[in-house]
C-alpha cells in the first residue's frame, strides 16, 4: 500500500502490482485493455515491456481482490522554447523534468467514486515532492483533466498529401548537399534515437521516446492486432557530404488499385530531421516514390515543415487537436526555465485553488530572453488559472485568443500584448510528435 484516500465514503488503497508476477502484472494491463475495449495483447507483448515498467510507478485500485483503476506514470522530460526558437542562440534547448502520466482508467462499475482523484492527487504529490515541473498526458477525452488544472501546451496534427497536387514544390529537392541511402531498422536504432531528441528539443511541449517507444515505432513489441502479413516499410537516411546522418524516415505502402491503376498510399511512420532543407529532401523521397497517390502522417505537429513545402497549399490536409497537456507542479521553475523573445516586465498572478501552482510572481525579462521569476505582493497585470500556464511557458497557442474567450483577465491595459510579445515562438516543426 502507497498511500490513502476517502473515497466514497471508505477509504481507498492505492496499491502497486507485483511486477516480478507476469500473471500480476497481466491482471492489471488487462483491467486497463477491458476499459478501453482494446485487445489485452500477449504474454510475450507484456514480458517485452516489464523491464521498462519496472522503472515506473504502476498503481491502481482494487475490489474483491479485482483491479478497478489502474494508474501509471514516469520520470521524463518536456521541452520548454530554448535560444534556438527566440533568437538568442541555436545551440540552446531546454527541457523541465516532467512526470509523464499514461494508463489512467476506471472500471465503468466503480466510476464517480474518487477513485480517479484519489490516484491523481498520488501522481502529483509524489511528481511535486521529487522534483518534477510538470506532469503531462495525452487525453483521451479532453473533458477530464482540466479539473485537475491540465492544460493544452502543445498540439498534434494529422497530415493527408495528395501527391498529384503536391509535385510543384516551393523549394527544390536538392537543396541539401549529400544523399539519401535505403537501411534496415537496426541501421535505423543506431542514429535515430540521438537524432529524434535533438529535433523534439525544438518542439515546445514535446517529450522524447524512451527505448519501448522505439520498439514499437519499429514493430519489434507487435501490437496486438498487428498483421503478420504486414505491407512493406521502407527506411531511409539523408547523409550529409561528411557522412555523418542527418535525417531519416520510415515508410510503410499499402497496396491499392483503381480502375486499372496503382493508388497505393504511403503512411509515414516516423520522419525526422535537424535541417528543413533534409526535412524537405526525405519528404520530396516520401512523394516521389512510385505508385503512390496518397501519403498519411500521424502525430506531426501544426508547424510540420510539409505543410509549406507544396505550391499549392491544398495538397495538404491537416487534422489539428490537442496533443500534451501540462499539470504545472512548479510555477516559477517553469517560467524561468524558458527563454523569452523579447525583454518586459509584467506581474502575473496564477490561481490554483487545489494545487502547488498559485501564487504572484514578478516576471522580468532581459535582453537575452532570460527570466527572473520572484514572488511579489504588488498588484497583477494579469490574472490567469492554472491551466493557461502551459499556453505561456509553450509560447505556441495565441494568448490574445485565449484572453478573448475568457481565459486570461488582463488588469493592466497591453498586459496581454506584452505577454505575447515576450512568450510567443514559431517553431518549425522536423519531427513527430511522441505519445506514451
Amino acid at each position: 500500500m502507497t498511500n490513502q484516500h476517502a473515497t466514497d465514503q471508505r477509504a481507498t488503497a492505492i496499491l502497486s502490482p507485483d511486477l516480478d508476477d507476469v500473471d500480476a502484472a497481466r491482471s492489471w494491463r488487462d483491467s486497463f485493455a477491458d476499459v478501453f475495449g482494446v485487445s489485452r495483447g500477449t504474454r510475450a507483448e507484456l514480458e517485452a515491456v516489464l523491464p521498462t515498467w519496472r522503472g515506473q510507478r504502476l498503481t491502481g485500485v482494487q475490489d474483491g481482490g479485482r483491479w478497478v483503476a489502474t494508474f501509471r506514470s514516469w520520470r521524463g522530460s518536456s521541452t520548454v522554447p530554448g535560444g534556438a526558437l527566440t533568437g538568442h542562440d541555436p545551440l540552446d534547448a531546454r527541457s523541465v523534468p516532467s512526470e509523464l502520466v499514461s494508463t489512467v482508467s476506471v472500471s465503468p462499475t466503480h466510476r464517480r467514486r474518487g477513485l480517479l482523484t484519489a490516484l491523481m492527487r498520488d501522481c502529483l504529490d509524489h511528481a511535486r515532492a521529487t522534483g518534477a515541473v510538470v506532469a503531462t498526458l495525452f487525453a483521451s477525452e479532453s473533458a477530464i483533466y482540466g479539473r485537475y488544472g491540465y492544460g493544452v501546451a502543445s498540439e498534434v496534427a494529422d497530415l493527408t498529401v495528395a501527391v498529384p497536387q503536391a509535385r510543384s514544390w516551393s523549394v527544390a529537392s536538392t537543396a541539401a548537399p549529400g544523399r539519401l541511402r535505403l537501411v534496415e531498422d537496426d541501421d535505423l536504432l543506431d542514429v535515430g534515437p540521438d537524432l529524434f531528441e535533438a529535433a523534439r528539443l525544438r518542439m515546445p511541449g514535446a517529450v522524447g521516446r524512451n527505448e519501448v517507444g522505439w520498439l514499437r515505432l519499429l514493430e519489434r513489441i507487435p501490437a496486438p492486432e498487428a498483421d503478420t502479413a504486414r505491407p512493406p516499410r521502407l527506411r531511409v537516411v539523408h547523409e550529409g557530404q561528411d557522412g555523418t546522418v542527418d535525417g531519416y524516415a520510415r515508410v510503410g505502402l499499402d497496396e491499392r488499385w483503381e480502375d486499372g491503376g496503382p493508388a497505393y498510399t504511403a503512411t509515414v511512420h516516423d520522419l525526422t530531421a535537424l535541417d528543413p532543407r533534409v526535412a524537405a529532401v526525405l519528404w520530396r523521397f516520401v512523394l516521389d516514390l512510385d505508385l503512390v497517390r496518397s501519403v498519411t502522417a500521424e502525430h506531426r505537429s501544426p508547424a510540420d515543415l510539409l505543410r509549406h513545402l507544396p505550391v499549392d497549399g491544398r495538397a495538404v490536409r491537416a487534422s489539428v487537436r490537442d496533443g500534451h497537456w501540462w499539470r504545472v507542479l512548479d510555477t516559477p521553475a517553469l517560467l524561468s526555465t524558458r527563454r523569452w523573445s523579447a525583454p518586459g516586465r509584467l506581474v502575473l498572478q496564477v490561481v490554483d485553488p487545489d494545487g502547488p501552482a498559485g501564487g504572484t510572481w514578478r516576471l522580468d525579462v532581459d535582453e537575452d530572453g532570460h527570466a527572473e521569476v520572484v514572488p511579489t505582493d504588488a498588484l497583477p497585470d494579469l490574472t490567469l488559472p492554472v491551466h493557461a500556464v502551459p499556453a505561456v511557458a509553450t509560447g505556441v497557442r495565441p494568448l490574445p485568443l485565449l484572453a478573448a474567450a475568457g481565459g486570461l483577465d488582463e488588469h493592466r491595459p497591453g498586459g496581454v500584448a506584452l505577454l505575447e510579445r515576450l512568450a510567443h515562438v514559431a517553431p518549425v516543426a522536423l519531427a513527430g510528435v511522441q505519445g506514451f
